[in-house]
């Protein structure tokens, strides 16, 4: 119960979707920045 109250303050009033969405987001800039990275050696 502990964390799911931590990951609930956390998240204050934003929504699941809306969490998610940004959660992919930064996912594919870090991927995205990986390609880069390795297309620069």
């Amino acid at each position: 119960d502990r964390m799911v109250d931590g990951c609930n303050a956390v998240a204050g009033d934003q929504h699941f979707a809306d969490l998610a969405t940004q959660r992919d987001r930064e996912i594919v800039a870090v991927l995205n920045a990986l390609r880069d990275a390795r297309r620069d050696l």
